[in-house]
């Protein structure tokens, strides 16, 4: 029997159209600022495809270059004006100054993180009272809740503990139900973990970390890896010799990626609803973790 494929397109289409009318009942445009190192192409994609996609429901997206050999100092400086200068939300991409995190920049712009990685906000989401969370980590656990992936009393295994994937969507699956493991590339006997997990999410960011033969016939493999190949084509950190391995898995591309984008803007939605004291249509995802 082969695998069952998790699309995100269907849930994707679905916050796009929520989003549309959201932004039609504000009243105004939103606008979200995002910060790219000069140079780095998969940033600059990434910032295009945020333009594209932003542009179909009525968000605005400025794109901002910063150089990271300028320092933190100038970095800073640089948020400080778009939070002066009308955005709603910010989002920076990596890679950073030296001796610079997310954290620390954003911490003193918390009503503009709509990605949730200052401190206040990972607080907030370990006490399951998150406003905002990354949005890959966010779009991992929607997705398989749009697919009716059971997560309470699920064994899951995430490899990677990043500040903006695997740390804050381990928090979301054991606030789910799920008992949690985190692993990365120094985890000792790592194939006995994935032996036993039932849910694997791949964010370590390295292709075939695992080995297809560790995983059980009835797991589920989210990934969140993108890869360019030489060919120009992408794959995740999983691959087809994995798939036919498990019962379920998120393709890449068409996965976790199309609904990633939407998350992001769906926070930037809300973000502008709470600065200008309007109510906002967009349901909060984090509803029933609360309830």
């Amino acid at each position: 029997m082969s695998a069952t494929e998790l699309g995100g397109r269907e849930l994707a289409a679905a916050l796009q159209q929520e989003l549309i009318s959201a932004v039609s009942a504000l009243g105004f445009t939103p606008r979200l600022d995002v910060f790219a190192p000069e140079g780095d192409e998969a940033s600059a994609h990434y910032g295009r495809m945020i333009v594209r996609l932003a542009a179909k429901i009525g968000v605005n997206v400025k794109l901002v270059a910063f150089d990271p050999a300028h320092g933190v100092d100038s970095l800073r400086e640089q948020l400080r004006t778009s939070a002066s200068d009308g955005a709603h939300g910010i989002q920076v991409h990596k890679p950073l100054p030296n001796h610079c995190t997310l954290s620390e920049l954003l911490e003193p712009l918390a009503g503009l993180d709509v990605e949730g990685v200052g401190p206040a906000h990972v607080g907030r989401l370990l006490a399951q009272r998150a406003s905002f969370v990354p949005c890959t980590a966010l779009a991992v656990w929607r997705l398989l809740a749009w697919h009716q992936v059971p997560l309470d009393g699920t064994g899951a295994l995430v490899l990677g503990r990043s500040d903006i994937v695997g740390s804050p969507l381990a928090a979301l699956l054991q606030h789910s139900g799920a008992t949690v493991t985190v692993a990365h590339r120094r985890t000792k006997d790592l194939a006995s973990l994935v032996a036993q997990a039932e849910l694997i999410v791949s964010a370590a960011g390295q292709r075939d970390l695992v080995d297809p033969e560790w995983i059980r016939p009835d797991a589920v493999l989210a990934d969140v890896g993108h890869h360019v190949l030489e060919d120009g084509s992408v794959r995740g950190d999983f691959s087809a010799a994995h798939h036919v391995r498990c019962r379920a898995f998120t393709p890449v591309p068409g996965g976790v990626g199309p609904v990633t984008t939407y998350c992001l803007l769906e926070a930037v939605v809300r973000a502008a609803a709470i600065q200008s004291g309007r109510a906002c249509s967009v349901r909060d995802p984090l509803r029933r973790l609360r309830s």
